[in-house]
C-alpha cells in the first residue's frame, strides 16, 4: 500500500517487485549501508541489536524502549534515532516520529531516507501545515533521487489532500512510468474523484 492517511502509511521496506529475483542487499541504498556502518561498535551495540531484533518481529514498543535507552547513553546515536522513528511511525506516535527524523537530519542532512519517513509521518497527521511540509521533504527526496516513484506518488496524494488537483495528477503520472501508481490506480482514481 503506498497511499497515505491517518492509518496507510508507507515504508520503503513495503514496497518490493515481486516479479524480480532480488539480492537483499540491493534494497538497501548505498546510502543507508553507509549510515548503518556508523552504528558503534561498543556495548551500546548489545541493545543496538537486541532493539533492532524487536524491531524486525514487530514488537514496537519494547524497541522504543531500547533505543531510549542507546539515545541516554549516547544522544546523538544516528542508528537509534532512524529506527525509533519508524518505531514512533509504526505506533502511530507521528509527532515523536518527527520529532526523531528531524534530530537525525540536524545531524546527516543528507540522509534522503530521513527525510521520506519524517514526510510519512508529517502526512498522517493530516494537518494543512504538516501536509505541506511533508511535500517539502518528498519534493527534497525527489531532487536527490528523481526516479522515486514511491515518493512521487505520496507528494501527489500530499497536493491531492491539499486540494491541488494538478499537481496531484502530474506526480501521479510520473510515479507510473516508475511502476508506483500502477497497482494503486483504483485507489487514487477514488480519492481523485471524491
Amino acid at each position: 500500500m503506498f497511499w497515505v492517511g491517518k492509518k496507510h502509511f508507507v515504508s520503503l521496506d513495503d514496497y518490493e517487485d515481486r516479479s524480480m529475483e532480488v539480492n537483499p542487499k540491493d534494497l538497501i541504498s548505498t546510502e543507508l549501508r553507509e549510515f548503518l556502518s556508523t552504528i558503534p561498535k561498543d556495548k551500546i551495540s548489545r541493545y543496538y541489536i537486541e532493539a533492532i531484533e524487536y524491531f524486525k518481529i514487530g514488537e514496537y514498543k519494547k524497541a522504543v524502549q531500547i533505543f531510549t535507552e542507546i539515545l541516554t547513553l549516547d544522544i546523538n546515536n544516528t542508528g537509534a534515532l532512524f529506527y525509533r522513528g519508524q518505531c514512533f511511525i509504526k505506533l502511530e506516535r507521528f509527532k515523536n516520529s518527527i520529532d526523531d527524523f528531524t534530530e537525525l537530519l540536524n545531524l546527516i542532512p543528507e540522509f534522503t531516507e530521513g527525510y521520506f519517513y519524517r514526510a510519512n509521518a508529517r502526512s498522517s497527521l493530516q494537518t494543512y501545515s504538516q501536509i505541506k511540509d511533508a511535500i517539502t521533504d518528498y519534493s527534497h527526496v525527489i531532487d536527490k533521487e528523481p526516479s522515486n516513484g514511491i515518493s512521487l506518488f505520496l507528494r501527489g496524494y500530499c497536493y491531492l489532500l491539499l486540494k491541488k488537483e494538478s499537481l496531484a495528477f502530474n506526480d501521479w503520472k510520473k510515479s507510473k512510468e516508475f511502476g508506483i501508481a500502477k497497482e494503486n490506480e483504483a485507489n487514487w482514481k477514488r480519492d481523485f474523484l471524491e
